[in-house]
């Protein structure tokens, strides 16, 4: 037992020995990490540019010859200023490794700014053959310009007024600059067409119409940032054209005077962009039928208007017209009529007659007539005309403001048988001595006076001589 106590001992201590010198081996041959590879910085928004406010990875592959997992030491500089240090441990071997940096460590601040790092590899026992520090290829951070969504082409009615579009700073992005310090500007392809302003601080375009404008417009937009950087968009505005209303200008009152006829052309007031005057439709509305009556002529325009008989004052009449589209427009002008002195009413019931209705030269003639009255109460004149045989002989004129019956009296001394006699009277009124006219009567004829039985009254001296005793004798003559 000893002995194989003893041998058991021996071998114990010589694989004991092995196993010592077989781990020194080990670990005295253990390869050391490979030199950090594929080093390579990109950004996170795949868009061609290094631009700052975007984040950066940092990508590497750790290999290790013999297969043994390890570790990575990774420091991150600012124009060769250290801004951060990142261990990584338990990295598998043969993997590709991505560290990300953050956006919010870079602003528009690091425009220009050379971004570099090193990379460390531990195995655990020794570090690569390349030392502590690697560094990887340079990132030099540019401005990032605006950038445009895409503006769409829109239409619009012509004279649609006034219209503002949404922000512009809806359709543009930028990673350094705040929407409120982007600055626009534009190019309106024609501002005969259309009217277009730009406020910066909102980035909203306001567009206005230009009266009765149509067609295409091309209008370019530019935006730029803080620092240089710009991008454009461009869109159409097509204006479509409307059928736009005729329109009245400066459509004047129109006077005219009471039982006058009177006209005025309405084409000569009305106006339209697309339609011919010939091919305007008139109408109108009186507004005192009490006063005037109106009739419309469509063919050539004109309205004329009658006044009813002796009224006078204003009316208020609605014009419309039509275009050949239907289109409309109205609009109203004042007419006027002034009150014209009337004549005053002939006399009537003219008769002429002898006094005593025998028509004798011993009578007067007599005229006899009614008064003709004065439409506006004016005072009236009446003058009587006495005439022989066709010829003028007496005039008389009297004032009144009865419309009574009047008598005229001619004294028979003025006639003589055989002669025919008529009167006329006219009516004139007082101030403005507007007259009737003469109105004629009818003709009387002077006729021979009958002689009348004489009276005889005999005185007689001697009482005895009787009446048979006379023998009177008597002859008669013509009397006139």
């Amino acid at each position: 037992m000893g002995c194989f106590k003893k041998i058991e001992d021996k071998i114990n201590f010589k694989l004991l020995v092995l196993t010592f010198l077989s781990f020194f081996a080990v670990v005295s041959v253990m390869a050391i990490p490979n030199d950090p590879s594929n080093l390579v910085t990109n950004s996170t928004v795949f868009d061609g540019g290094n631009f700052t406010n975007q984040s950066i990875n940092l990508n590497f592959l750790y290999l290790d010859s013999d297969g043994v997992n390890g570790s990575a030491s990774i420091i991150l500089y600012n124009n060769s200023v250290v801004m951060f240090q990142l261990d990584i441990s338990n990295i598998s071997n043969g993997t590709y490794q991505t560290v990300f940096v953050d956006q919010n460590n870079f602003t528009g601040d690091n425009i220009g700014d050379n971004i570099t790092w090193s990379v460390n590899f531990t195995n655990g026992t020794d570090f690569n053959s390349g030392g502590d520090i690697f560094v990887g290829e340079n990132y030099v951070f540019e401005n990032s310009i605006p950038h445009f969504e895409d503006i769409f082409n829109f239409s619009l009615s012509e004279d649609f007024g006034v219209l503002n579009l949404s922000s512009l700073q809806n359709n543009v992005t930028d990673l350094e600059t705040l929407d409120a310090n982007l600055v626009y500007d534009f190019n309106n392809s024609d501002s005969s067409k259309i009217s277009l302003s730009l406020d910066n601080s909102t980035g909203i375009i306001t567009l206005t119409s230009l009266t009765n404008q149509t067609g295409d417009v091309s209008i370019n937009i530019t935006v730029r940032d803080e620092n240089g950087g710009q991008d454009s968009e461009q869109f159409v505005l097509t204006l479509n054209s409307v059928n736009d209303n005729p329109w009245w200008d400066n459509i004047t009152d129109q006077v005219g005077s009471e039982d006058i006829q009177g006209e005025f052309n309405l084409s000569g007031f009305a106006w339209d962009v697309e339609t011919n005057k010939d091919n305007f439709t008139y109408d109108y509305i009186n507004n005192n039928t009490n006063l005037v009556s109106l009739e419309l002529d469509n063919n050539t325009g004109n309205l004329s208007w009658i006044g009813v008989v002796n009224q006078f004052g204003d009316a208020n009449v609605s014009i419309i017209v039509y275009d050949e589209d239907g289109g409309i427009s109205q609009d109203e002008f004042n007419l006027h009529l002034n009150s014209v002195n009337d004549d005053p009413n002939n006399a009537n019931s003219l008769k002429i007659n002898s006094s005593s209705d025998d028509n004798v030269t011993l009578n007067n003639l007599v005229a006899e007539f009614t008064i003709g009255s004065d439409i506006e109460g004016d005072e009236v004149v009446y003058n009587i005309s006495w005439f022989k045989d066709g010829i003028e002989q007496f005039t008389f004129g009297n004032l009144t403001n009865s419309s009574s019956i009047s008598l005229e009296v001619l004294n028979a001394s003025n006639t003589t048988k055989g002669e025919n006699w008529s009167f006329s009277v006219d009516v004139c009124d007082i101030p403005n001595y507007a007259c009737s006219g003469s109105i004629f009567s009818d003709n009387l004829t002077i006729l021979n006076s009958v002689p009348s039985t004489p009276v005889l009254n005999l005185l007689l001296n001697n009482s005895q001589v009787s009446l048979d005793d006379l023998n009177l004798e008597l002859n008669w003559s013509n009397v006139t």
